[in-house]
Order: structure tokens, then C-alpha cells, then sequence
């Protein structure tokens, strides 16, 4: 007799998001060449040429980039090499992380997936740093 159900069941995969997308938003001062930054995997940790993205056009006014980051902790840095920071003596500049969401990220009917600032900033000295995770979660203060 054949059997009557099949043991083995097979349930459709969850969709695995490949990538969380991060805008980098800068608008320089009067000095767009004493500015760089770089993001940094700290976990999972991956060999040191795959964790860094710099990117440091110069002679600007402002940049905006977007990267592609898979799960895990991640480091912001941002640097000024003559010390001064973005604002606001040698002009009014600023930089915004924006975490844009998931691509191939399963989202139920009719919930949107909003953009969120991680973090933004201006007045720092030789540098500044933050710490944050992805997929992103907002933190209430």
C-alpha cells in the first residue's frame, strides 16, 4: 500500500537578506581634503581587506554614497586631518548615516520599511566614532 502522508515535509525557505543598505552623507566644509572615514566589521570579524570601506573624494562640497553591509557589528569613523571637525569655524559642514533597509527582505503586506539616521553629526575634533549593528535597530534614549 502506498502511505498515506509523506513523513518528510518540505516548508518554502524564509528570504535571507544579502545585503542591508547604509547611505553615507557628507557635506564638507571649506577644507572637503582633510575628511575620510571608514566602516569597520567588528563581528562577525572578516579578513581586513573585506571589512573597510573608505571613501574620500576630495575637492567637494558634498558626498553621498550608499554600501552594501551584511549582518553583524559595524564601526563608523570619521576623521579630520587638521583637527576641527565638519563645523563650524572653516565652515558649516555635516555627515549622516542612514540605514536604507534590506534588499531580498521578506516584508509582510503593507509594512514599509522607513529609513533611519544611526547617526549624525558635526562638531568633533581629530575624529569621531559610533558603534552599530545590522539589520539596524533604532535605540530609544
Amino acid at each position: 500500500l502506498p502511505p498515506t502522508s509523506n513523513p518528510y515535509t518540505t516548508t518554502a525557505s524564509p528570504t535571507i537578506t544579502i545585503c542591508h543598505n547604509v547611505d553615507i552623507i557628507i557635506n564638507y566644509d571649506n577644507y572637503p581634503e582633510d575628511i575620510s572615514w571608514t566602516i569597520e566589521q567588528l563581528q562577525p570579524p572578516l579578513p581586513l581587506n573585506d571589512t573597510m570601506v573608505d571613501f574620500s573624494p576630495r575637492n567637494d562640497t558634498n558626498q553621498s554614497r550608499t554600501v552594501c553591509l551584511n549582518r553583524g557589528l559595524y564601526n563608523f569613523t570619521i576623521w579630520d586631518d587638521y583637527g576641527d571637525g565638519l563645523c563650524c569655524e572653516w565652515g558649516v559642514g555635516n555627515y549622516t548615516l542612514v540605514y536604507q533597509g534590506g534588499i531580498e527582505e521578506e516584508v509582510e503586506e503593507g509594512v514599509e520599511v522607513e529609513e533611519q539616521v544611526i547617526v549624525s553629526g558635526a562638531v568633533f575634533n581629530a575624529s569621531e566614532s559610533t558603534t552599530f549593528s545590522i539589520p539596524y535597530v533604532a535605540t530609544v534614549s
